[in-house]
């Protein structure tokens, strides 16, 4: 069994890692004597926020999956049970917080004027 958790957590991150490393390019570095308006700024910043954003709940979801199978192979072992439950709770407590602080990102974004973030 402790073989085959290994094999999943490493599925499981090079699921997760491997379009983050596609996604690198390399750097650009601006003309001399350009500056970026708010607005720029909060698009730079709302995409990173969305991608680190999905990138924690896929990895929430992920440990909510694991703590469902967890429960559900448990078969009857109350160390498994608590262990599974402890897993649910923090995924969703990971989600809860994920999805927290998009909201007030947007309503601090609405607040001083730029627009929202529309996905999360």
């Amino acid at each position: 069994m402790k073989k085959i958790k290994k094999v999943v957590y490493c599925l499981i991150l090079v699921l997760v890692f491997l379009p983050v490393i596609s996604w690198a390019a390399a750097p650009t570095i601006p003309p001399a004597g350009t500056t970026d308006t708010v607005e720029e700024v909060y698009t730079k910043f709302s995409t990173i926020v969305n991608y680190v954003f999905g990138i924690g709940l896929g990895l929430a979801i992920i440990y909510m999956i694991m703590g469902a199978i967890g429960w559900i192979t448990a078969g009857g072992d109350e160390e498994k049970m608590i262990t599974a439950r402890k897993n649910l709770l923090y995924s969703l407590i990971g989600i809860a917080v994920i999805t927290g602080i998009w909201v007030l990102i947007a309503i601090v974004s609405n607040f001083i004027g730029v627009k929202a973030p529309t996905t999360l």
